[in-house]
C-alpha cells in the first residue's frame, strides 16, 4: 500500500487517515516556486509601514549592504550584519542584479517573514510582495537556470567518478 501524506506551506499539520498499515510513505510539501541557493549581492533598507515607502532617493547611510543566500519566485534569503536593526520593521526594500537576465536590476517591496541572528549575521526571510508576472517570471527563469546548472555540475561530477 502507498500512502502520500501532502500539507501546503501555510498549514503543515496533514490530514491523515490510514485505513490500513503503509508499507511506504511519501511526503510532499506543496509550495508555489522552488527555491534555489545562490550568492546576490542586495542592499536592504527597513521600514515600519507603508507610509515609508515611495521616497525616490535613500542616502548611502540608509542602505545595508547584504547578501541573498537563497531565492524563488515568492521570497527569499538575505544575510545581513547583525547590527542591522529590525526591531519594528514590517518591510525590507531590496536592490539587486540577477545575472544573465534581461532586466539586471530590481528594487522590490518585500514583506519580513522571519529575522533569525547567528554569531555576527542576522538572517531575514522575505516575501516578495507587488511584482508584476514579467518579474516574477524573471526570478522564477533566473531560479530554472540555477538549478539547471547544479543538477549538470552534479552530473558531470557522477560521470567523472564512474
Amino acid at each position: 500500500t502507498d500512502v502520500t501524506i501532502s500539507a501546503r506551506k501555510d498549514n503543515l499539520e496533514a490530514p491523515l487517515m490510514l485505513v490500513a498499515r503503509p508499507k511506504q510513505v511519501n511526503r510532499r510539501l506543496m509550495r508555489k516556486f522552488f527555491r534555489v541557493g545562490t550568492i546576490i549581492e542586495v542592499n536592504v533598507h527597513l521600514i515600519g509601514d507603508l507610509g515609508e515607502y515611495g521616497r525616490e532617493k535613500y542616502a548611502d547611510n540608509e542602505l545595508t549592504a547584504g547578501v541573498m543566500l537563497d531565492i524563488s519566485g515568492g521570497g527569499g534569503k538575505i544575510r545581513a550584519p547583525v547590527s542591522l536593526q529590525t526591531d519594528g520593521m514590517r518591510y525590507a526594500i531590496l536592490w539587486f542584479t540577477l545575472p544573465l537576465i534581461h532586466k539586471s536590476f530590481y528594487n522590490m517591496l518585500t514583506k519580513i517573514k522571519t529575522v533569525t541572528a547567528d554569531g555576527n549575521d542576522k538572517f531575514v526571510l522575505v516575501e516578495f510582495t507587488g511584482l508584476s508576472e514579467e518579474e516574477r517570471d524573471d526570478i522564477v527563469q533566473y531560479c530554472v537556470r540555477q538549478q539547471t546548472a547544479a543538477l549538470k555540475a552534479e552530473a558531470e561530477i557522477k560521470a567523472g567518478k564512474a
